[in-house]
C-alpha cells in the first residue's frame, strides 16, 4: 500500500492526539486535591493532627473545646479511614479529671446463675489525672491483690476468706442468706464493709473498696 502524505499528516494528529489525551489525565491525577484520610480515632488531637496533615490533609475540630492537645482524644472522623477528602473532621473527646485509682466496674448486684458471690479488692483514691473520654466516662479500676474475708451480718465472725491476685476476681461459694464482705490490700489501711445477700439460683457481685489518699 502506497503511503501517501496526506495520511502521514492524519496518522500523526491521530499521535498527537492521543498523547495530549494522556498527559491531560495524568496531570488531572496528580493535581486532584484532597487526602487519604488515615485512622485518627482514638488517638490524642497532637498525634492526630500531625498525622492528619503528613497525608495532605486540612483538619476541623468539632465536639468538645480543645484545652490539653496531648491528652484529649479523638472519638470520630468524618470522611473514614481510607477515604478521599480535602478536609477531616475531627471530634473531640472533652478534658476531665479523676483519681489515679479508678473504682469497680458498675455491674454489683444479683442475676441468674450459679448461688455464690463474686468480688474483687479496689483501691480507690490517689492524685487527680487528666484523661480523656467520651463524656468523661472514667474506665473501671484494676482489682488488687489482698485478702477478702465474708463475715457474719454483723460483721463480726469469718465465715471464709480467700487470698487475691492482681488483676483476679475471686469467688464464694455461699449458701442463701445475709452477709458483709471486707478486705485489705494494706493492713494499715481499712476497707469498707460492704453488705450482700445470696439468693438461691443467683450469683452477687459486690466488691470491696479501700480508699487512699
Amino acid at each position: 500500500m502506497t503511503v501517501t502524505p496526506a495520511r502521514l499528516i492524519v496518522a500523526a494528529s491521530a499521535t498527537a492526539m492521543l498523547i495530549a489525551v494522556v498527559t491531560a489525565a495524568s496531570a488531572a491525577n496528580t493535581t486532584t486535591p484532597g487526602c487519604v484520610a488515615p485512622r485518627l480515632v482514638g488517638l490524642t488531637e497532637r498525634a492526630a493532627a500531625h498525622r492528619a496533615r503528613a497525608a495532605g490533609c486540612v483538619v476541623h475540630l468539632t465536639g468538645a473545646r480543645l484545652k490539653r492537645a496531648t491528652v484529649q482524644t479523638i472519638a470520630a472522623q468524618a470522611p473514614s479511614p481510607g477515604a478521599r477528602s480535602v478536609v477531616v473532621r475531627l471530634t473531640l473527646n472533652p478534658l476531665c479529671f479523676g483519681s489515679a485509682l479508678a473504682g469497680p466496674p458498675h455491674d454489683e448486684g444479683m442475676r441468674p446463675g450459679p448461688t455464690e458471690l463474686i468480688t474483687g479488692l479496689y483501691l480507690v483514691g490517689g492524685p487527680a489525672l487528666p484523661y480523656s473520654s467520651p463524656h468523661c466516662r472514667q474506665k473501671p479500676g484494676t482489682p488488687g491483690p489482698g485478702t477478702i474475708d465474708v463475715l457474719d451480718p454483723a460483721g463480726r465472725t469469718v465465715i471464709a476468706s480467700r487470698t487475691t491476685k492482681r488483676g483476679r476476681l475471686v469467688t464464694f461459694r455461699l449458701p442463701p442468706g445475709r452477709y458483709r464482705v471486707s478486705g485489705r490490700a494494706d493492713p494499715n489501711n481499712d476497707s469498707l464493709t460492704q453488705p450482700f445477700t445470696i439468693r438461691a439460683g443467683y450469683t452477687t457481685r459486690r466488691y470491696v473498696i479501700e480508699p487512699v489518699p
